[in-house]
């Protein structure tokens, strides 16, 4: 399961990143993905039931979200793509790579986005189901996309968000 995501710059609008603060959100928030893939493949590469590795993202990653600069978008993005070559270039050793893009909810790593009350808030009142995600609906989809369930499933963003990703206003 990746993790991983850090900007020092993320309150900053994309026009006043600077090339350090966006490489260094690219490098530890996307590229990090590929180095731990790397290092697990021998011990997941053609196991019976296959293995399965995880990534989580954010809807910032797909659309503007305010608060959400300092190249942490563009490092959701890259993620995202990231993982869909990472599915093809490991499936054959039965490696499945999917995506979990998490609607906003009130952790310590989130808290750094800005105020994150308002954020869910916002989210679940536009939400098709007009309430906010809890981390354990996380950790249930993760469950899935690593089981057996999932085995047919690799290069897919799942979003855990109430559907508030499908909402265009």
């Amino acid at each position: 399961l990746h993790s991983v995501a850090f900007s020092a710059e993320i309150k900053k609008r994309m026009v006043e990143t600077s090339r350090a603060g966006y490489l260094e959100a690219l490098s530890i928030s996307s590229y990090s993905l590929t180095a731990l893939a790397r290092a697990c493949e021998p011990y997941m590469a053609n196991r019976p039931d296959g293995a399965g590795i995880i990534g989580l993202s954010y809807l910032g990653g797909a659309r503007v979200v305010p608060h959400y600069g300092g190249g942490m978008s563009t490092a959701k993005a890259a993620l995202e793509i990231d993982a869909k070559q990472l599915a093809h270039n490991l499936g054959s050793k039965g490696i499945r790579v999917n995506i979990i893009s998490a609607g906003p909810y009130a952790s310590r790593a989130a808290s750094a986005i800005g105020d994150m009350d308002q954020m869910i808030n916002y989210a679940a009142q536009r939400s098709p189901l007009p309430r906010g995600i809890t981390p354990e609906e996380v950790a249930n989809a993760s469950v899935f996309l690593f089981s057996p369930l999932a085995s047919a499933i690799s290069g897919h963003v799942l979003y855990v968000d109430c559907g508030y990703n499908v909402m265009g206003v």
